[in-house]
């Protein structure tokens, strides 16, 4: 009977539905059986994709729109289903074990080994479950709202991607990473071009509302009430916040075409930089660049000196940092998620170099 035990604990394990197949519930046995052969067939069928076919799981998974949210609900759906079904299978192979007949150690190691064996595959299918889901969620915010399909510019694709520094407890924003995603029609080349935020003095292409205020290049404009500096990532300042219409006499149609004026402005004032044409455009705050990380995974990184979480109060001028930092990130290679690489990125004290705000351009 002890024997008995193992074997059924170790077949409900390795072929969820094996057990009752064999010794209970044949039509219960078979329905896990077919589930687990459906969840085998579609691992195999992921991983030769990662293999051998990833733009097309990429596709399915992230480039799709609403079909790769629709893909990772189902995926979401059935990973709960399936942890559900191997409880209810797990619980009725113990019933068929019999403990009471079961002699010595046996009668207690036996439930003991299948409740950890539960807890370590469901446990891991949770995580699994709310990877998946953070990934959809977070694709959903990014790529949510997008323009139509365009034929490629010059023989690219061109991206605008705008980093911001707006976030919790923060109160204005601006893109302090500006970078252009060029991409080969024909190869699926890619190449950044990266844009100085303090860029002084862009231009702006031909045709945007912009040039017609700023016929020479962008320039500052001082105010008391809402002014800006020439520098590239304030070009939303003069487009959007300090106009009393929000911009919209400038760009009437950006906020249909899940858009802003101030994005728009700046996507502008990349084409005049660049000479090239820009359709696309992809905005990340602080929140979204944590979310980001945790969808992917979390980001390995080797630190090469401790460097403290958080910031000093409004006025501070002292030489002791633990007296505001709220944790600290330690020395050494380790696998960060989007909070803790969020506070690495935008590091400045205590480092070299540490009085300016380029940390923000990690």
């Amino acid at each position: 009977m002890a024997k008995r035990g193992w074997w059924l604990v170790a077949l409900n394990l390795l072929m969820p539905g094996s057990a009752q197949v064999l010794a209970g519930n044949r039509r219960l046995g078979r329905f896990g059986l077919g589930a687990t052969l459906l969840a085998w067939f579609l691992v195999i069928i992921t991983v030769g994709l990662a293999l051998f076919a990833r733009p097309v799981l990429l596709w399915i998974t992230i480039g799709g729109g609403f079909f790769s949210a629709a893909v990772l609900t189902i995926v979401q759906v059935l990973i709960v289903a399936y942890v559900v079904l191997w409880i209810v299978l797990t619980f009725d192979a113990l019933r068929l074990v019999r403990l009471v007949k079961v002699p010595g150690l046996s009668r207690l190691a036996i439930p003991v080994v299948a409740l950890v064996l539960l807890g370590l595959v469901g446990g891991g299918a949770a995580y699994a479950a709310t990877a998946v889901g953070s990934v959809r969620s977070t694709i959903g915010s990014i790529f949510g709202q997008s323009g139509p399909s365009v034929e490629p510019s010059d023989g690219y694709y061109n991206i605008l991607l705008l980093g911001a520094d707006s976030g919790d407890g923060r109160d204005s924003m601006r893109f302090d990473s500006i970078s252009v995603v060029s991409v080969n029609a024909d190869t699926g080349a890619v190449t950044i071009t990266g844009i100085p935020r303090e860029l002084p003095n862009a231009p702006f292409s031909e045709g945007s509302p912009m040039r017609e205020l700023y016929p020479n290049s962008f320039e500052g404009h001082s105010s008391s009430s809402c002014g800006w500096n020439g520098w590239m990532n304030h070009v939303r300042y003069a487009a959007e916040v300090c106009r009393d219409d929000g911009g919209a006499g400038l760009y009437p149609d950006a906020v249909a075409h899940g858009s802003e004026p101030g994005i728009e402005a700046t996507k502008d004032a990349a084409e005049g930089v660049l000479g090239i044409e820009i359709p696309y455009y992809v905005f990340v705050d602080m929140h979204g660049f944590a979310q980001l990380v945790d969808a992917l995974g979390g980001v390995e990184i080797d630190v090469t000196e401790r460097l403290p979480k958080g910031g000093p109060p409004e006025g501070w001028t002292g030489t002791d940092v633990n007296e505001w930092a709220i944790g600290w990130i330690e020395p050494g290679k380790q696998r960060m998620n989007g909070d803790t690489a969020q506070w690495y990125a935008r590091s400045r004290y205590t480092t070299g170099g540490s009085s300016g705000h380029g940390a923000d351009q990690h």
